[in-house]
This record gives structure tokens, C-alpha cells and sequence, in this order.
């Protein structure tokens, strides 16, 4: 049966910063909220489609009494490789795809009528692991058709304006590998350690530590997907002790580091899609 995760978000459900080595599809079925991707800040406008790449740090986040409703969409790299064939190359479709697009009103009535259809294999019944794969089959192939021959609105969707933070964001991604800290980047960029904390808690909704701490994790992650030493993969990433990077990355992802590589290898040394044909 396909690995893939389907939710329908409302303003109580606000999942925390995170990323992923595969695929997010967002879509936002009503106006309002904000979704930060890597490091941009975006409007969700009702209809506009993001595509959210593997390892892109992302999240959604409301400022006061604003509300918002988005229906997420995400399937590991491995099951978009199982589905592939070498006619159909989800992974490519999606590499390639801009961050955003404008849907029309049909496609959140796909999205609903996906759920409702979904929840009923929930039964266990006979055959509803079989219609469970074929209802997700069909959904991300109506939409990879849709990116694939840019069938769709191309009113764009503006980010938000970030020229403020913009600086900090570049500063500490060049300079992860070094001892980053709240009080080290006011001084930086000459700001008062609150005024700097909450400039960037109301562009990202991310405070500074926890950004510097999930991108840490982030690159971790792509590096233990080669043959780098975990001592190494420490030092670039700003841990330093090896025992610290460790026990922050079990309790970030609720894996060793050791075995998030061990797993990487295993997804690696699979049969490559050209192979697959279901």
C-alpha cells in the first residue's frame, strides 16, 4: 500500500515548522494565514496550489484573530518512485514545478470529495487498501497533469514583503556551520535581541532559535544521506559535540542520526523507478 498523508487544517490545527524528504502539496481552500517556505513568506490566498520540495523548511502560522483553512497533501520521494515509470516521472513533474499556482474553484471540490472517499477505507473492509491507492493515484495525477502541461491560472500570488528579514535569513543560512545565537545576530545586524526576536517571529513565525536549530537539523539530514562521518556532519552543521548533534536530532525527529542514514541507504539501494510498472 502507498505511503502518503492527507489532512484538512483549520486555524486549531497549526502544525509546527518541519520539512521532509519528499513531496507537499498545500493547497488553501479560504483566504487568510501565512506559509513560510524556506525563506519566503507567502498569503494563502484561497485556490493557490504550493508545491513544497523535499528538505524545504516550511510552515503556517495566523497573526491574531485571522483564520484559515488548507487541505495538505504529501507523499515520501520513495512512494512517488514506486508509482513512476519511464513515461510517467512524478519526481520530475514536481522538481520542476513553480511554488504556486492558481487553481480553479473545482479542484477544492476534488480535494473535499478526495476526503470523504478516503475516510471510507478507513473501514478496513475488503479491497479498501486497494481503492485507497487508487483514489491517491488518481488525485496526484490529475494535479501532476495539470503542473506537467501548465494548465492552470497564472495570476501570482506576491509574497509577502520580507526585505527586513531577508538579511538575517541569508546571514544564518551561509553561517550555520558557526556558533549563531540570538545575541550574536543583534549585534550583527544592530538590533536590540527583543526588537531582532520579534521582527522575525512576525515574518517567519519562527523565533531565532528555533529556526537556526530546525535548519541545523535540515542539513544534517541531507548530509547523512551520503557517506559523511557523524563527526563531520556535527561540526557543519554548528552542533560541534557529536553527543549534543545526536541528542538534538533524536529529539527533533525521534531517530538517531545513525539510523536516519541507515534508512536513507536502505530507500537508496531500491530498484529505480524506470524498473516500476503499476
Amino acid at each position: 500500500m502507498y505511503n502518503f498523508s492527507f489532512y484538512h487544517y483549520f486555524q486549531d490545527r497549526i502544525p509546527s515548522n518541519h520539512f521532509h524528504d519528499g513531496f507537499e502539496l498545500l493547497l488553501a481552500a479560504a483566504d487568510g494565514g501565512k506559509l513560510f517556505i524556506k525563506d519566503t513568506c507567502y498569503d494563502l490566498r484561497k485556490g493557490a496550489l504550493y508545491c513544497i520540495k523535499p528538505f524545504e523548511l516550511h510552515h503556517c502560522f495566523c497573526h491574531d484573530e485571522e483564520h484559515t483553512e488548507r487541505f495538505v497533501f504529501y507523499a515520501p520521494f520513495e512512494t512517488l518512485e514506486d508509482m513512476s515509470t519511464s513515461l510517467s516521472d512524478f519526481i520530475n513533474v514536481f522538481q520542476d514545478a513553480p511554488r504556486f499556482i492558481m487553481l480553479n474553484v473545482d479542484y477544492l471540490e476534488k480535494f473535499l470529495h478526495f476526503e470523504r472517499e478516503l475516510k471510507k477505507t478507513e473501514n478496513r473492509a475488503f479491497g479498501s487498501d486497494i481503492k485507497r491507492n487508487i483514489l491517491f493515484q488518481n488525485l496526484w495525477l490529475q494535479i501532476s497533469r495539470l503542473v506537467k502541461n501548465k494548465e492552470y491560472d497564472t495570476i501570482a500570488v506576491q509574497p509577502n514583503d520580507n526585505q527586513r528579514i531577508l538579511p538575517i535569513l541569508r546571514y544564518i543560512h551561509k553561517n550555520i556551520s558557526e556558533d549563531l545565537s540570538l545575541e550574536g545576530l543583534s549585534k550583527e545586524f544592530f538590533l536590540s535581541k527583543s526588537r531582532l526576536n520579534q521582527i522575525f517571529k512576525t515574518s517567519t513565525g519562527f523565533s531565532v532559535g528555533e529556526y537556526i536549530i530546525t535548519c541545523r537539523i535540515n542539513k544534517a539530514c541531507i548530509l547523512l544521506k551520503s557517506n559523511m562521518p557523524i563527526q563531520e556532519i556535527s561540526s557543519a552543521t554548528g552542533f560541534g559535540d557529536p553527543t549534543h548533534f545526536s541528542r538534538t536530532f533524536k529529539k527533533r525527529l525521534g531517530i538517531t542520526p545513525s539510523a536516519y542514514h541507515k534508512n536513507s541507504a536502505d530507500v537508496l539501494g531500491k530498484k529505480p523507478a524506470e524498473q516500476t510498472n503499476r
